[in-house]
């Protein structure tokens, strides 16, 4: 792991912070908005969320992965 080190802005120490459900219209004003899937944000409130500058799209998508073995096939 690497060692964290503060950002500084100006003379004080900052933190860059985001997330992965919205980007910003000024860093992408061509984004076209999608639907969060209805497991993502049953009620709603990611939706409601995305107001002014913030757009949930193609970008932001998260696919969820899960393993399945199938035990027939394994070797034993």
């Amino acid at each position: 792991m690497d060692h964290w080190q503060p950002l500084t802005f100006t003379e004080y120490q900052a933190i860059d912070m985001a997330n992965r459900y919205f980007t910003s219209r000024r860093q992408n004003p061509s984004a076209v908005p999608i639907d969060f899937h209805t497991l993502v944000d049953p009620n709603k409130t990611l939706c409601n969320m995305a107001i002014g500058d913030l757009v949930h799209c193609e970008e932001n998508d998260m696919h969820y992965l899960e393993l399945y073995i199938n035990e027939d096939l394994q070797e034993k």
